[in-house]
């Protein structure tokens, strides 16, 4: 992280630079060629090993946009050049350094225009202008604060030629590309196509997930153990496995397939092939009563199958690593045999042998918990077995999350290992999907648990950022509507009273000191979120802080405080309309598309990304989509959405992140489409989800994946992944808007095919608790519903949709037997119900 360079001065506009490059460690800081005009203009091309990702950087009046490409492989050296062009830079790469052919085309910026670059440099080095902070020294001569270890990098073959008379200008086909180079080619393949986007479909695109990783243990345990991608254990950063033979060979190396135990339990199955033999570990966490406040063990038993007409000897080690312990098992012809082990997580090299009999009364009790826990809430049963299976591992992972502390619980965003702290956005998200899945008990505790980090003065910003004061607030007026827990409220009134008065507060500070015609006039300068820790103006933040004072507001009526009530509602009201104003001030037209900043300030995010909607744009434009607070019909809304469809900020409908996707970002994008009725969108980015999101067999979400090659972070199971997930499932069988209660309104078709059954039960609403059974006949021409529905605070309507798998328009409905008129080709609308009905439709 510090410059470190060769630069020669160059003077010479039309050209190609090229070198040869074997670059090491950095993003920003990679060496890379550099053509460079002053201090605030350059450009330079590199390779990201860690993706591997072709890299281009321009800086354009001091504003940095970056741009990644994923690269097919990593290899030894590249061959990397970067060509200008009257009105274009070509960033461009060639297998033999002889014939090179273009991986991302560019505009070439007018400050570039006219003007040859002055030095031609091959190093590190950086400069930039942003959100008030100046990188501007002269060649690029600038340390980062924090130089870093070092790293050596190595270029040759450095050449700059005349650019080709024949390529002295963009070509129309070029040009044409540019134009249409933000566009989802493969999600409006798939929108386009007669049928609803299918997990097959989806997922022929591109390669599953290179390495899942499932985290195991216990309910709100302090501890949790990895199996990694071999099926080897990372027990706290010890790692233990069995090795396989002499010499050895480590279990699951090349070949290890995973599944979970009945499909969705936290329990994993790892198979692998070695020396003709099939090896089958299974391991899970067990505690003293499946206890978080009794020591974890790891259980893990190794069968053997021989497949062969003798008999064979088979060493084994188990290596956990300071101490291997070593048997020679013996298998009998066409037959198997079983070696179980219990390992301490707080000593695994204290592993010890214990007989199949233990191990399968410890694997019956663990079973048998969770299945008997998961079935405490809300049940889905769609006829695809993937997502009946995903959504309870969903669960499962994002309860093995949460540590218990003391008294405290608190649900980490990262599984075993990564993440370990609590995000307050993201844990008070997963505090609302669990209330919705049924799990109210422990929605409230993690609730209160995440009020223990309130500060005296109302503050709420947990490792995330201010998002996390309105996302508790939100969270919580949803749990008491969900829940009717006068008491709780009682209880926690008075600090949510508190977080709103802060709120109020800042305002007043920040409007103070602001002008009124200032595009932020009553916003709050403070810290965006983790990634953007800097102050900043950020619609993230306010969009959930508005959120949150109009959800508290809400529901202190039920306390009989109609007063307080009344003033925070006033004060959610101007704030409400001030964030309005905010954005039609702050958005900006650029190549005829309005464009939404999020930081309406500095574009920070938008700038990075040469005004398009990928990588923190796409999560962030979001998030404030997530919120509700616009309508999928109000113009604000269609900025951000047509920026993501049309500029770079979605792959398969969802959200673009550095060469990859970061689908649980995605959800906010999702539920404008679902109140907009765009339900192909919906579908195609619940199955994106599944297919690139989650991994294939054992389900664990991850925060980024890089869907072309397959490449994941090491994040799963990743507890907000899994929070955005079961939301998106639960919504797309049972979701609210505002007054009116929708069910099976985004079941893909083929859930409705002849003789299929969709079936939810216990379903938490804020209408009260929903269920309902669809059932298709055997030519699908007619389908019966039964449904019970909420009377806690019955609806203003009930809209029951029913996605004919033939695309047929209902002909004629029956409720209990007799005709019923109020219909559309595909929806009915029920009022005033009261009682279970049963109904008929025919096609």
């Amino acid at each position: 992280n510090t410059y470190a360079h060769i630069q020669r001065p160059l003077g010479v506009d039309n050209v190609r630079a090229a070198c040869t490059l074997k670059p090491q460690g950095g993003i920003s800081w990679v060496s890379s060629l550099f053509l460079y005009w002053d201090t605030r203009n350059w450009c330079q091309v590199s390779v990201l090993e860690s993706g591997p990702d072709y890299y281009a950087v321009e800086l354009i009046n001091g504003h940095l946009v970056e741009h990644r490409v994923p690269a097919a492989a990593t290899a030894p050296w590249y061959h990397l050049a970067i060509e200008l062009a009257e009105d274009g830079v070509r960033f461009q790469t060639s297998a033999d350094g002889q014939t090179w052919a273009s991986w991302l085309v560019l505009t070439r910026p007018p400050p570039w225009r006219g003007r040859p670059p002055a030095l031609l440099v091959l190093g590190k080095g950086f400069n930039r202008d942003e959100a008030g902070e100046r990188y501007t020294g002269a060649d690029l001569n600038n340390d980062y604060t924090e130089r870093g270890p070092p790293a050596v990098s190595l270029f040759r073959d450095v050449s700059v030629r005349a650019t080709p008379a024949t390529a002295q200008r963009l070509t129309p086909a070029e040009r044409h590309a540019q134009a249409d180079a933000g566009r989802d080619w493969l999600g409006e393949e798939e929108l386009a196509a007669p049928d609803d986007p299918s997990f097959g479909s989806v997922s022929r695109h591109f390669p599953p997930m290179k390495r899942p990783r499932e985290i195991l243990g216990v309910k709100d345990g302090p501890q949790e153990f990895a199996v990694l991608p071999d099926g080897w254990l990372d027990l706290g950063g010890t790692h233990a496995g069995f090795v396989i033979g002499r010499p050895g060979t480590p279990f699951g190396q090349g070949n290890c397939l995973k599944a979970l135990e009945e499909g969705s339990l936290p329990m994993v199955i790892a198979t692998h092939q070695h020396a003709g033999l099939t090896f089958e570990e299974t391991v899970f966490g067990w505690s003293p009563d499946l206890s978080p406040d009794t020591p974890l063990s790891a259980f893990i038993r190794l069968r053997l199958r021989n497949p062969d007409a003798r008999a064979r000897a088979i060493p084994l080690e188990f290596d956990a690593p300071t101490a291997t312990t070593n048997w020679v098992v013996q298998v009998p012809a066409n037959g198997a045999a079983a070696l179980c082990l219990q390992v301490p997580f707080d000593h695994p090299a204290a592993a010890r042998p214990i007989a199949p009999a233990e191990f399968a009364a410890r694997e019956a009790e663990t079973a048998a918990w969770w299945r008997s826990y998961l079935g405490q809430g809300i049940q889905l049963q769609v006829p695809e077995a993937r997502v009946n299976q995903a959504w309870r591992a969903w669960l499962a992972y994002n309860f093995i999350n949460v540590d218990k502390h003391g008294a405290v619980f608190e649900p980490h965003d990262g599984g075993g290992g990564f993440y370990e702290l609590v995000y307050g956005y993201s844990a008070a998200r997963f505090c609302y999907a669990l209330d919705l899945m049924g799990f109210h008990a422990d929605a409230q505790r993690y609730l209160d648990s995440i009020l223990t980090f309130v500060t005296p003065q109302g503050l709420l910003v947990l490792n995330y950022g201010l998002p996390d004061t309105g996302a508790q607030l939100w969270a919580m007026g949803r749990h008491f509507r969900l829940t009717h827990d006068l008491a709780w409220l009682q209880r926690v009134a008075p600090t949510m009273i508190k977080m709103c008065d802060w709120i109020v507060a800042a305002r007043r500070t920040s409007l103070a000191q602001q002008a009124p015609d200032a595009p932020w006039h009553g916003l709050i300068r403070y810290r965006p979120y983790c990634d953007e820790p800097k102050p900043a103006y950020s619609f993230h933040t306010d969009t959930y802080l508005v959120l949150g004072l109009e959800e508290t507001a809400a529901v202190l009526p039920a306390l009989g405080l109609d007063t307080e009530a009344r003033r925070l509602g006033r004060e959610a009201q101007a704030y409400r309309q001030d964030l309005l104003t905010s954005m039609d001030r702050a958005v900006i037209e650029r190549d005829g598309t309005k464009m939404l900043p999020m930081f309406p300030e500095t574009h920070a995010l938008l700038a990075r990304v040469g005004y398009t909607a990928a990588d923190y744009y796409s999560l962030v434009s979001s998030v404030v989509l997530e919120t509700g607070l616009l309508p999928a019909d109000d113009p604000r809304a269609r900025w951000i959405t047509d920026l993501l469809q049309h500029r770079g900020g979605l792959c398969l409908g969802a959200c673009q992140f550095q060469g990859g996707i970061d689908h649980a970002y995605t959800y906010g994008y999702w539920m404008n489409c679902l109140q907009g009725d765009e339900i192909k969108r919906v579908i195609l980015g619940f199955y994106t989800t599944l297919a690139y999101g989650v991994a294939r067999e054992t389900y664990g979400g991850v925060e980024v994946t890089r869907l072309r090659t397959g490449d994941n972070y090491a994040t799963l199971p990743h507890l907000y992944s899994g929070t955005q997930q079961l939301l998106l499932l639960r919504n797309m069988l049972v979701w609210e808007q505002g007054e009116d209660l929708w069910l099976a309104r985004a079941t893909p078709r083929p859930w409705l095919a002849a003789g299929n059954e969709v079936r939810v039960a216990n379903a938490p609403t804020l209408f009260g608790p929903v269920g309902y059974t669809l059932r298709s006949s055997s030519d699908a021409r007619v389908i019966t519903a039964s449904l019970d529905p909420p009377t806690d605070r019955p609806p203003r309507a009930i809209h029951l949709r029913l996605r004919q798998p033939d695309r047929r328009p209902i002909t004629r409905v029956t409720l209990d037997g007799l005709d019923y008129k109020d219909f559309t080709a595909d929806t009915i609308t029920l009022r005033v119900l009261t009682k279970p009905v049963a109904l008929e439709a025919r096609f």
